[in-house]
């Protein structure tokens, strides 16, 4: 009986709870976002009409639900003219959210578009745009794990990073777009002793010193999903650069038309970083070493089901090992590279291990150097993959594939992606 009063009890509590939660209109009921977040108690929403708004240092609460009238990044814009940060959060609860607003014109020693210190918040559909910053341009994170959704990241510069920098925290982005951002360490993001999710993310045109679109170092532990790295620049890991101890996970990721002016054209690791890749792609890449992926200093990368296509380096059209011991490609193609070997190692010790492999068409040579000995054993083989378009990106493969499970020895799928076309069996060597 006891627990069915406590029952009861908490209902009506609930219900008075959503009763006296508030909307609170701006400009209507308050003029300013900020009066409207300072006039707004736990449960509240502050509802944003949609226009112009040019307002800075704006200071977010917990509990609070902040949205434009249309939930749409286009209905609102928040400019603060270069006289401050746009947003900040400290200690925000995970219960508050900014939805819905396009933010410009942010600056600040520390981030441009917004700062947020041991925050939890959820960010939906909204642009960072045109925002410059110290540490990174649009959105820097410490100590937080906020969520963010459908968010762009544009045309942010920091002398850190670009877009966003994560700063100890898990974080997961869904659905975001980080597209022509500057920065030094990491274009579009860099994780600093950070462990994000990030599930179908677009990295499009990015810059940087460092990890044209993203640099992951400090211990970090990225894991990415179903993310494309296209048209990224860097002088070392055009798409994605790891530093110290930071072993991302990559899934079903593709790595397109990314450039390195040094190492790694789609991947560079070094120190101590153990990336694993599964179902990834890689073409059209390309750097001085490495034309797909470089590996320096003890960094091994565990490959399968992956497939390089027309990557070019002068070292390594595919891929470029320095010291990296332990590596393994297992199910992999690595094929048509226009300049370069498929494979290039600067010292024996850093051979890669190779099983169930296609190698093929690379310039520069397919079994040569480091993995000749290979050929042949393990499953390895030398023959067209049969892809149904290489000239417009179809990496499918046609039914006479050798890389069909029923066309090989190991009687697996090599490489990402399974049949797609008709075509005609060919033949191995």
């Amino acid at each position: 009986m006891k627990r069915s009063i406590s029952m009861a009890t908490a209902a009506l509590l609930l219900v008075a709870s959503v009763a006296h939660a508030a909307t609170i209109r701006v400009p209507h009921d308050q003029p300013t976002i900020q009066a409207g977040i300072n006039a707004a108690s736990e449960g509240d929403t502050v509802l944003v009409a949609c226009g112009t708004y040019y307002e800075h240092d704006i200071e977010m609460k917990s509990s609070v639900y902040l949205t434009s009238e249309t939930g749409l990044a286009d209905c609102v814009t928040v400019d603060a003219q270069q006289a401050g940060m746009v947003f900040s959060g400290n200690g925000v609860d995970d219960l508050a959210s900014i939805v819905g607003f396009t933010i410009t014109g942010g600056l600040g020693s520390d981030a441009g578009g917004m700062f947020c210190v041991t925050s939890s918040l959820t960010l939906m559909n909204r642009t960072f745009e045109s925002n410059e910053g110290g540490h990174c341009g649009g959105v820097h994170c410490t100590g937080c794990s906020p969520t963010f959704t459908n968010c762009t990241f544009a045309g942010n510069q920091g002398e850190g990073s670009g877009g966003v920098r994560l700063s100890v925290g898990s974080p997961t982005l869904t659905g975001c777009t980080f597209a022509g951002n500057t920065g030094g360490r990491g274009g579009g993001i860099r994780c600093d002793s950070s462990s994000p999710t990030l599930t179908d993310c677009t990295f499009v045109g990015n810059v940087a010193l460092y990890g044209g679109g993203m640099r992951c170092d400090n211990g970090s532990q990225p894991t990415l999903s179903d993310c494309t790295f296209t048209g990224n620049q860097a002088e070392s890991g055009g798409g994605i650069s790891c530093y110290g101890s930071s072993p991302p996970t990559l899934t079903d990721c593709v790595f397109y038309g990314n450039q390195a002016s040094d190492d790694g054209g789609g991947m560079h690791r070094d120190d101590l970083s153990y990336p694993t890749l599964t179902g990834c792609t890689f073409a059209e890449n390309q750097a001085s070493r490495g034309g797909g992926i470089s590996c320096h200093e003890q960094s091994p990368v565990m490959l399968a089901s992956c497939t390089f296509v027309g990557n070019l380096a002068d070292e390594g059209g595919g891929l470029w090992y320095d010291y990296s011991p332990y590596s393994t490609l297992t199910d992999c193609i690595v094929s048509f590279s226009p300049v370069g070997e498929a494979i290039y190692c600067r010292y024996v010790a850093s051979t890669p291990e190779l099983s169930c492999c296609d190698i093929y068409g690379n310039d520069g040579g397919d079994w040569v150097g480091c993995i000749a000995e290979q050929h042949g054993i393990d499953g390895n083989f030398s023959a067209d993959p049969l892809f149904c378009d290489v000239s417009s990106g179809d990496f499918m493969l046609a039914s006479g594939s050798p890389c069909l499970p029923d066309n090989n020895d190991c009687h697996v799928l090599i490489g990402a992606h399974a049949e797609g076309c008709a075509g005609s069996p060919a033949g191995k060597s």
